[in-house]
């Protein structure tokens, strides 16, 4: 096959699903574009999934957690993409199987993040069983791992509150760091899609670009945003975690952590499989954060 046709996104409307969409949309190289959703979002967002079904996209509103109704609702299908949050990953378990039963050919979970293969943590250890049942039903799968998103880590979540000038860093802020921006995201799994046979049954990592805290801050001030740095030790930033768990607070943090440790870092790329896609450099994530800051 040298291109899969119909494809199906679960998670169209969160943090990386509108660029997936969009960039599904703009590569003009798929018949059908088909958003799963739960019918309770749907009544929430009426206008979003009017847009998308405007723009030509087939909106598929349903019980997620209904095997029999998803089954339904891939048919047809050769090629699903999740993209849908970590805290409830392991609704993907329910659709693996679907797609299974529906002829699907190609299952790309929600990885986009550190390499699950490699972390330790929960929310890796879900994702490794989602990966199991993947191969446990006989589907092909990609697992694309991003490390962190560029054009969301610059935020006051993440410690970088541009408005007021501050930024908190964690450990060793001289540690390398990789990031990709959710529109290169979106272009790599289009061209995982238009070219299905580079990456079958592959783990990948891919970047926007290879950076580090520290050079994040010297960028900030050579683009006349000086920021005043204030830090935290591992443990320290430990014990947020501990005062605080299951926080939005909380999770940031253990990012940091990461970070720190160097999870958050590929020593080694897949980029060289799609020369198609042209990612951007650290000063477009850095001067968006200070035009949000003039804006906010």
């Amino acid at each position: 096959m040298t291109s899969f046709k119909s494809i199906a996104v679960f998670g169209a409307t969160g943090d990386l699903g509108p660029f997936l969409v969009n960039a599904l949309l703009e590569s003009k190289s798929f018949s059908t574009i088909r958003v799963l959703t739960r019918s309770e979002s749907f009544k929430e967002k009426p206008e979003t999934f009017n847009d998308l079904k405007a723009r030509g996209v087939q909106v598929a509103a349903l019980d997620l957690s209904n095997e029999d109704a998803v089954v339904e609702a891939l048919q047809g299908i050769d090629a699903v993409v999740s993209s849908i949050s970590g805290s409830v990953i392991t609704n993907q378990l329910v659709w693996v199987k679907a797609a299974a039963r529906a002829g699907v050919k190609r299952f790309i979970p929600s990885e986009f993040g550190i390499n699950s293969q490699k972390a330790i943590g929960p929310v890796f250890e879900k994702k490794r069983s989602v990966q199991e049942e993947i191969v446990k039903n006989g589907l092909e799968y990609t697992l694309l791992f991003v490390s962190l998103f560029a054009d969301e880590t610059l935020i006051p979540l993440f410690g970088f509150d541009i408005k007021k000038g501050t930024a908190r860093l964690v450990g060793d802020s001289s540690v390398p760091l990789t990031l990709t921006y959710r529109k290169d995201i979106a272009s790599f799994i289009v061209e995982i899609l238009k070219n299905p046979s580079v990456s079958r049954n592959k783990a990948l990592q891919v970047k926007s670009l290879q950076t580090s805290f520290d050079e994040i801050i010297e960028r900030f001030k050579a683009l006349g945003t000086p920021l005043k740095v204030s830090r935290l030790t591992v443990a320290e930033a430990q014990e947020v975690i501990d005062a605080n768990p299951g926080t939005v607070e909380s999770f940031y943090t253990m990012l940091f952590i990461k970070a720190a440790q160097g999870y958050m870092y590929f020593d080694t790329v897949d980029n060289g499989l799609f020369p198609n896609v042209k990612p951007s450099g650290l000063d477009v994530a850095v001067q968006e954060a200070i035009e949000t800051a003039k804006q906010g």
